[in-house]
């Protein structure tokens, strides 16, 4: 049989991807088990390299978990910014609908999170890194939020009757809505209606979350702001 290119004779991975190779195999070990569950040695053993080249590559075991999150993030946000450039460009400089800018906020975790996607053990480290951050992943969550302000940005331009404190507000518990479909809350979801909603078509959940979330910040929109204490 012939090798992969990133194969050396002993099934090694070559040189020059050991450094993929190993965030590959961390990504799923992390999916598959949670970022806590794996040690150095189940990566080491599942990748076929030493302990050696998690030491040379990446430091230490957290150097490679920074890794790995880094990659997630880039790669999530890689796919949002080009849906909604992809968007912004169809509208020819008209405001986007709200709907349209929380599709490009949510659609890549949606799709990453469906088990037929080649995606999935990205999805399914996304969705652990935010049931328990590790404390690299909460600095993160907390501090990293320059790709939120854009969307925000394009949130106020499609309703300009939301102020930018209610934008912000709105957008964060939109946020809620769209990003609690983990497999977790999905089941519980499933078991809780007893059947009637059907969980497995990401799409379908898509629609619905962004439909949501969307009717909220619209209404705030159309009635001057959200409403004040009950």
């Amino acid at each position: 049989m012939t090798q992969t290119p990133t194969e050396t004779q002993t099934g090694q991975p070559a040189h020059r991807d050991v450094k993929t190779h190993i965030m590959d195999t961390a990504e799923r070990l992390f999916a598959e088990r949670g970022v806590a569950e794996v040690s150095v040695r189940d990566i080491t053993g599942a990748a076929h390299v030493n302990v050696a080249a998690i030491a040379y590559h990446f430091g230490s075991r957290e150097g490679l978990v920074r890794a790995v999150l880094e990659r997630l993030s880039t790669g999530l946000n890689r796919e949002r910014f080009a849906l909604l450039d992809q968007m912004k460009e169809e509208a020819n400089g008209a405001p986007l609908p709200v709907r349209s800018v929380l599709h490009a906020y949510a659609a890549p975790i949606f799709r990453w999170l469906d088990p037929a996607s080649p995606r999935w053990s990205a999805g399914e480290l996304v969705a652990r890194f935010f049931a328990a951050p590790t404390p690299e992943m909460r600095t993160r969550l907390e501090h990293y939020v320059g790709h939120h302000q854009v969307f925000v940005a394009e949130l106020r331009r499609g309703l300009p009757g939301l102020s930018e404190e209610d934008a912000c507000w709105g957008f964060h518990f939109a946020r809620g809505v769209m990003m609690q479909n983990t497999r977790l809350h999905l089941n519980r979801l499933r078991v809780m209606s007893e059947g009637v909603c059907v969980v497995s078509d990401p799409e379908a959940l898509l629609h619905r979350a962004v439909d949501f979330a969307a009717s909220g910040l619209e209404a705030w929109a159309a009635h001057g702001g959200a409403p004040g204490p009950v």
